[in-house]
């Protein structure tokens, strides 16, 4: 038996068999035998109404995203970056409004700083000359108390002084005059104890 395949472009595959009795004597041949398989499509081939229906879905499909979804995704976005922005012009509004709050905050307290030095100054100089006149006053009043305290004690010291001649006048004269037998001239006794009390070696 002899056997021959012959395959055909569009997938059907044709098998011929040839026999043959071997031996024989006559010539006359048996006919030949044909038998026809037909094999599934391929399963990677792609008819033409498929790729028509999936050109056909990708194209609805395509629509729908440019026409539907990509405006919702873009109004979505452009919501999403309005209110960030929105966000980040509140906060550098913030910022700027807390800036300027600190600068006038600041100003205030460099205000009050100066107000306060200078009363201390004011406060200061004044208690300055307060005490310089006090101080003043005070030299005055001991100045004072001390020239009176030395007039008082000049004025004792000559009291004491011409108490103290007066007493030696009389010493001396009652001396003399136990001695001379005869009271002394009292302007004789008076200078010598005047010269004797002033240190007057006459």
């Amino acid at each position: 038996m002899a056997r021959a395949i012959a395959s055909i472009a569009d997938g059907h595959v044709v098998t011929v068999h040839l026999l043959a009795q071997a031996g024989a004597a006559s010539t006359t041949t048996a006919p030949a035998e044909t038998t026809t398989t037909v094999q599934d499509p391929s399963p990677i081939k792609i008819s033409g109404a498929e790729l028509g229906w999936y050109a056909g879905s990708f194209l609805v499909l395509l629509v729908l995203v440019r026409l539907w979804l990509y405006p919702r995704v873009k109004r979505t976005m452009d919501a999403r970056a309005d209110y960030v922005q929105g966000n980040l012009a509140e906060a550098e509004r913030t910022r700027a409004g807390a800036q300027s709050e600190l600068a006038e905050y600041q100003a205030e307290i460099a205000k009050v700083r100066a107000e306060g030095q200078q009363r201390v100054d004011v406060v200061r100089q004044q208690l300055e000359r307060e005490r310089s006149d006090a101080m003043a006053q005070a030299s005055t009043r001991i100045a004072a108390q001390r020239a009176a305290a030395a007039a008082e004690t000049q004025a004792a010291r000559e009291a004491a002084s011409g108490q103290v001649a007066e007493a030696v006048r009389q010493v001396t004269t009652v001396a003399a005059a136990r001695a001379l037998g005869a009271a002394p001239d009292p302007s004789l006794v008076r200078a010598a104890v005047d010269q004797a009390m002033n240190g007057d070696p006459r």
